[in-house]
């Protein structure tokens, strides 16, 4: 949980604001402030990263990000609102969620984009990956969409070298777990070091095709959600 306590600086690029701030972290009941710039959507409000993300992905690549779906919101107080004023922000507060938009339109290019964060000795790193009209995605592709059942009980198994044998399929089964609305596939494995495992693996909202071709931006947009990571996947 991070807690706002007072914001010392604000600036904006695009329909991105940098707030330099200074918080209070909570991890295992210890008390951590300290300040940090970060970029919020405007006016959603939406946490796009550090400053070093604004930087790489709105600056250097001028890509507008957009929000793909409702944030799970997690509000804030600020308490000194008056300075938010001039951003008309101050009947609101600061989301912070799970749910940061992770793709964004260059309009210039005309191309939709995603990315992923990973961390390598101990430095954040951010891939991209753009789309636009024409871009053609094949079986095989990481953001391949599977065309059926099958299709998709093939691309886990080839995604997850951990599993050594499948004992059991169930179809058309809800979320064991209650995460998501929806229906999916069950699968029961026993995995490289002999534990049995099960993983759900939900529908797709529509089923794919292959190829699978950008004829519209909007195809496009859908792709570079899938590269993101921001549908219903875990894998």
């Amino acid at each position: 949980m991070i807690t706002i306590n007072k914001i010392y600086d604000i600036s904006r690029y695009d329909n991105v604001i940098i707030l330099n701030i200074g918080v209070t972290e909570y991890y295992y009941f210890d008390d951590v402030p300290h300040s940090i710039s970060l970029g919020f959507t405007y006016p959603e409000l939406q946490l796009v990263g550090t400053a070093f993300c604004v930087n790489e992905i709105c600056i250097k690549r001028n890509i507008k990000p957009i929000t793909v779906k409702p944030a799970n919101i997690l509000r804030n107080i600020i308490n000194n609102k008056s300075e938010l004023v001039k951003f008309n922000l101050s009947e609101k507060s600061i989301v912070l969620s799970d749910e940061i938009p992770r793709i964004g339109f260059n309009n210039k290019q005309q191309r939709w984009y995603g990315w992923k964060y990973n961390i390598c000795k101990n430095k954040l790193n951010i891939i991209f990956r753009s789309f636009g009209i024409g871009e053609i995605i094949t079986k095989g592709d990481e953001i391949y969409i599977p065309s059926n059942e099958d299709e998709l009980i093939e691309k886990f198994v080839n995604s997850n070298s951990d599993i050594q044998k499948i004992t059991k399929i169930l179809y058309n089964m809800p979320d064991p777990l209650c995460r998501y609305i929806g229906i999916g596939v069950i699968i029961y494995y026993i995995n490289k070091f002999n534990l049995q495992c099960t993983e759900w693996l939900p529908y797709p909202d529509e089923w794919g095709r292959n190829p699978w071709i950008a004829r519209t931006l909007d195809d496009a947009k859908k792709m570079a959600i899938e590269f993101a990571g921001c549908s219903h996947s875990y894998f």
